[in-house]
């Protein structure tokens, strides 16, 4: 660290004056060199591109006179003490040229290099979402082990620009060879450039010593300079043996060098990874840490504030600093800053003109982070449109010391962190070290009240925080390569008027019903005349394709007055995820989703037209349906070994019938994609290195091997050549560490998109081959019907590469499998919504973890993941990663019995959010295990799924539970659970359908301490919950009396409401009783259960047709296909359709009364 720490200021040689205004302007030759990863050949392309006259063009030639006379300063002067050795780069001037220096240039990067010899001149054009790896020069050396070096670069640029901008990034590496790791762990050093002048900054490390030579490869990063550069010299020298003591000045001196990890698809960005968002950057500033003299600090900091080099964020988009006090000046309370510990004696803590000393003594028995801190409270204003972040600067007099910090609510509720990051932990040293917390806020509130907490409590001995700041970041959502998403608008037809145009109108046979009944074909060919048009928007109706182009979003609700359900509406300008349709938006929309998982096609089919359909079901998804390996365990479905539509779900004809099935009851198919990965190989490749050998069989019988798939329709054989690699070997490929789900070893450092997911080769989706196989698989499950998907993996592939394949279809909607973190907003923009994991973590604890008097808090959770916009967020109560082994009340699973169903009941019951999906699964005893008839211990085989379905009709499904948690017999059964079936959740999807986004007016609280809470939402819902609280010995809570609010008249408690097929809607299992007054005159709750009515459903009812929970989907989208593909008569998708009911929605409380289906079709 003290070694690291030595260096002297630079001389500077001014930027000669011949071409002022000129230098700065000039564009050579620059190319686009292939995607491919080979920096030679990248190099030869690039240096061929510049000869000729361009080398000798004014700024060239500026810059070559500048390093002329800046060569005249021998690097060693700005070396720490007795680096004399003799010079390590045989081409330190880059007089060599190409044969002396490596060049690479990311695709799409213009990059000219002239080799002015002696210098080097670059220059980089103007890219977006630019990095500093995107353009570098390399020199590959052998390093003897066991000493210390310094890696000095003289450059200059010609012309003023941000600081990051100006920045250059330069270290010693392992190459390839050693995964780009850096000496002992250390940061890159951050130059920044000096306009009109040169500069000098140095590298400083050590090798260990160790057996045979370090691979060592020097590397200068120029990616974010936009203009020129002049790269004069680079000087490497040994600074004497790692066993001799180095002597430092203990003066405060502030270095250049830093380091930068920011980069695509890590975790450092809360790009999704598991893990929560900081990325390591060490600083050579020395840390002087002395004792304390009559409360004075020492010298330890840098003198003044100054602007920290760790932001993610560019300088363009970067807020001021919103922080009070950010460098400790001050004591205690007065100055913004609380030292907090847990004991009297474990801490002291000392203020300076900068930052401040905290002196650890003593530790928990936990040795707990949270025993010593420092503590700010703050009140952040929220912008829906910003990212925010926390960066601190520390040192510590011990090394290897380890703090941590974050944001968080402080106690209410329960310290939690924006989004549930995790908080970022440092380790510290005597150099001072820079991180930060990076986070997001919930759009839905005005303002964030919590705290900038810095935990000591593991470190023991003096710790130095010179500066905390926090700082906004606005956040673009544009991205210039990406395919624009035309989704799904679910409004009206569009009618000509003063905000849109109609500029197209097309119709024939490209535009009909497809061989398999669908109109999905021709919604795509729309798409296609969309963008050739230069339209934004498109309706659709089989035969009819109009092209339309409105001023805006609101301007297309503005014109979204035609007859409703007649046609669909997409368009570039509607939401990945719509809360309105019909005519002007002037429905809400309340999507409620089930995930049927591992059920076969043919049981889901029935399903749809036995449950699903009748009980108002948007939408299904099922796991991915492409051919994986054999196995028995659920994760087997997750690793494809082809394209075939042939699983262990089923057959591609099951598949198709399923699909067009569900669909004529209007139940619409997500599709579990896998596009980031495929299978592991299986052991009988082992041996075999790189020979293009196929010994593993799928589960249909194809053949694939290590990094290899069969040619299946055509499509072509695809091998190692297809997947991110190393490059010294096509066979191999840096990790995504499963421990921190970071990627350390990838190139550029923090980069998970291009690293293999547990061991799963990763699709290199750069390529064009590559997309268009994806993407033909992806146009094959549209054709057959499928209109929704879900992303596996999504994080771990960048928005960019996923709209090339995903766009090329009008998807009605598409979720990511999320976990933490802020996603972008181009990611939303171009991909699609999110799962969000985090509302049912926050209602399982106010709901079951915590007393009863927290219930009216479940009212106040209105968003789940900090900083994603709830409309943008797929709410699920379980998912298959959260799962327990024996039941865990933090756990929601069937398990829990009458628990699990109080909480999916909620779930339906709550106003907030928009899209919820329930869960149709099956029990365990092993969390690997598959579906019923497959268990995880079958390894390389195959199972038989044990149905759903008697051949009598009757299900093998576990009934509904009256216990928690669940006995057992029935916990520890290998047989189908059927969640979404147990008794209620039918009701309440209609109750649902019709309260969802309403505003509580009420709420009733007389009882919550014993259990008993409810509310009104609007005028017309109203829900009661009574928690099964052991206090209260009764076993019903008796409403009679309390002032619902809403009309007079006999309800129906939809809670208990088994399933609306076939019911008459004249009887109720728990009917409630209202008086003129609004208040209840009969109505019980069940102890662990809720309550839950609304206006739309009052009895009696003359018909089930005017229960109005359901919808038709449009004739055109049922008949053909179903009658082909399964042999049903066309009539009888038609007497199941869900007749229309936009009446309703909303919670109108309007009652329509019709004397048979067709009658309520023809309303």
């Amino acid at each position: 660290g003290e070694f690291r720490r030595s260096r002297r200021h630079s001389t500077r040689f001014p930027w000669p004056r011949e071409q002022p205004q000129r230098c700065g302007r000039w564009r050579g030759l620059g190319m686009r060199p292939d995607v491919r990863r080979d920096a030679a050949a990248v190099s030869r392309i690039l240096i061929r591109s510049a000869v000729g006259a361009a080398l000798l063009r004014p700024c060239a030639a500026a810059g070559r006179d500048l390093c002329v006379a800046a060569q005249k300063q021998d690097l060693v002067e700005t070396m720490p003490e007795g680096c004399d050795g003799d010079e390590l780069i045989p081409d330190h001037t880059f007089a060599g040229g190409a044969n002396g220096w490596g060049v690479y240039a990311k695709s799409g990067v213009n990059t000219t290099v002239a080799w002015n010899r002696p210098g080097a001149f670059i220059e980089v054009s103007e890219h977006k979402n630019a990095h500093k790896y995107d353009s570098t020069f390399w020199k590959k050396l052998k390093l003897e082990r066991g000493f210390r070096y310094s890696f000095c670069v003289q450059a200059a640029t010609a012309s003023s620009s941000g600081a990051t901008t100006n920045a250059l990034r330069f270290a010693v590496d392992g190459g390839s060879e050693l995964g780009y790791k850096i000496p002992g762990g250390i940061g890159r050093s951050v130059f920044h450039l000096k306009p009109g002048r040169a500069d000098v900054d140095c590298f400083n490390f050590e090798l260990e010593k160790g057996d045979g030579k370090y691979p060592g490869r020097l590397v200068i990063e120029f990616g974010t300079i936009v203009g020129e550069v002049a790269m004069c010299q680079a000087s490497l020298r040994t600074c004497g043996s790692v066993d001799v003591p180095v002597v430092v000045s203990t003066a405060p001196t502030v270095a250049h060098g830093g380091a930068d990890h920011s980069a695509p698809g890590g975790g450092s960005g809360g790009g999704g990874s598991r893990g929560g968002g900081g990325g390591h950057v060490a600083r050579d500033i020395p840390v002087v840490v002395r004792e304390p003299d009559g409360g004075r600090i020492a010298p330890m900091c840098p003198a003044t504030v100054k602007h920290l080099d760790v932001y993610s964020c560019s300088g363009d988009f970067l807020s001021g600093e919103q922080l009070d006090n950010p460098g400790f000046h001050g004591v205690g309370a007065k100055g913004k800053w609380i030292g907090s510990k847990f004991k009297g004696d474990a801490a002291e803590f000392y203020w300076g003109p900068v930052g401040a000393l905290v002196d650890v003594k003593e530790q928990t028995d936990g040795k707990d982070f949270w025993a010593v801190g420092l503590v700010q409270f703050v009140n952040i204003s929220v912008n829906p449109t910003d990212a925010y972040e926390v960066c601190i600067q520390a040192g510590a007099a011990r090394d290897g010391t380890v703090i941590r910090f974050s944001v968080d609510r402080g106690g209410k509720p329960d310290y939690s962190t924006p989004g549930g990051l995790e908080r970022v932990e440092m380790r510290l040293g005597q150099t001072l070290t820079e991180n930060c917390f990076r986070f997001g806020l919930s759009p839905t509130v005005p303002s964030y009240e919590g705290r900038i907490v810095i935990e000591l409590g593991q470190a023991l001995g003096q710790v130095a925080i010179c500066q905390v700041s926090l700082r906004s970041c606005r956040r673009e959502s544009y991205l210039p390569e990406a395919v624009p998403a035309v989704r799904r608008c679910y409004v009206a037809p569009l009618e000509k008027g003063k905000s849109c145009s109609l500029l197209e109108e097309h119709g024939g046979i490209n535009f009909k019903l497809n061989a398999a009944g669908q109109e999905t074909d021709g919604k795509r060919a729309c798409l296609e005349r969309l963008r050739r048009s230069g339209g934004d928007s498109f309706v659709f109706s089989p035969g009819r394709c109009q092209i339309w182009l409105c001023k805006d979003r609101a301007g297309l609700i503005a014109s979204s007055t035609g007859e409703p359900d007649s046609a669909h509406v997409y368009s570039e300008l509607c939401d990945n995820t719509e809360d309105v349709s019909g005519r002007l938006g002037a429905v809400a929309r309340s999507p409620v989703f089930v995930k049927l998982y591992e059920w076969n096609f043919n049981d889901i089919a029935q399903e749809c037209v036995n449950f699903l359909g009748p009980n108002g079901f948007d939408a299904l998804q099922i796991m991915p349906v492409t051919e994986h390996i054999l196995g028995g365990a659920w994760t087997a479905k997750y690793q494809p070994v082809s394209m075939l539509l042939n699983s262990r779900s089923g057959t591609a004809e099951e598949f198709k019938c399923m699909v067009a099935t569900c669909r004529a009851v209007g139940v619409e198919v997500i599709v579990d994609v896998v596009l980031n990965h495929i299978a592991k190989p299986c052991p009988e490749v082992a041996g075999h290195g790189s020979d293009a050998v196929s010994p593993c069989r799928g589960w249909a019988g194809s053949k694939y091997g290590n990094r290899r798939l069969p040619n299946v329709a055509g499509r072509g054989v695809i091998g190692p050549e297809h997947f991110h690699h190393l490059a010294s070997d096509k066979m191999g490929n840096c990790p995504v560490d499963t421990k921190t789900f970071t990627c350390l070893n990838s190139t550029p450092p923090g980069d998970c998109t291009q690293c293999d997911l547990f061991g799963l080769p990763d699709w290199n989706s750069e390529l064009l081959e590559v997309q268009d196989y994806l993407t033909t698989h992806l146009k094959e499950l549209h054709s057959i019907g499928v209109t929704m998907l879900r992303i596996d993996a999504a994080s771990y592939m960048h928005p960019t590469e996923m709209s090339k394949m995903l766009n090329q279809v009008p998807w009605d909607y598409i979720f990511q499998e999320w976990w933490a973190g802020i996603p972008s907003p181009s990611r939303t923009r171009y991909v699609g919504a999110y799962r969000d994991i985090f509302y049912s973590r926050y209602m399982n604890r106010k709901l079951i973890l915590e007393e009863a008097s927290s219930l009216p808090e479940l009212l106040n959770i209105t968003y789940g993941l900090e900083g994603l916009d709830p409309k943008q967020g797929l709410w699920p109560l379980t998912y298959h990663d959260a799962r327990s082994r024996f039941y865990r009340s933090d756990t929601p699973t069937y398990k829990g019995g009458m628990e699990f169903h109080l909480q999916q009941k909620f779930l339906l019951a709550t106003p907030a959010g928009l899209v919820v999906r329930l869960w149709g699964g099956y029990g365990w005893t092993d969390l690997d295990d598959g579906p019923p008839g497959c268990k995880a211990t079958m390894k390389d085989s195959k199972c038989d799924v044990l149905p759903v379905y008697n051949a009598d009709g009757s299900d093998n499904c576990i009934p509904t539970p009256t216990v928690t948690p669940l006995n057992e017999s029935l916990s520890e059964s290998h047989r189908w659970a059927c969640e979404h079936r147990w008794q209620g959740v039918a009701g309440l999807i209609d109750y649902r359908k019709a309260c969802r986004g309403l505003t509580v007016q009420e709420t009733f609280t007389k009882d919550v301490a014993v259990g008993r809470f409810a509310y009104r939402a609007g005028s017309t819902c109203f829900v009661a919950l009574f928690k099964n609280v052991t206090s209260d010995a009764l076993n019903f809570w008796d409403l009679e009396g309390v002032a619902s609010g809403l009309p007079e008249g006999r309800y129906c408690d939809l809670s208990l409401l088994p399933t609306k097929k076939g019911w008459d809607g004249q009887a109720c299992p728990n009917e409630v009783r209202i008086d003129a007054s609004g208040k209840i005159f009969h109505g019980l709750v069940s102890k662990g259960d809720l309550l839950a009515i609304h206006a739309g459903m009052r009895l009696p009812l003359a018909d089930v047709g005017a229960i109005g929970a359901e919808r038709a989907p449009a004739a055109w989208s049922t008949a053909d296909g179903l009658a082909k593909a399964c042999g049903v008569a066309e009539d009888e998708p038609i007497s199941r359709a869900r007749p229309s009911r936009p009446w309703l929605s909303g919670g109108t409380g309007v009652l329509l009364f019709a004397t048979s289906m067709a009658g309520l079709l023809q309303i």
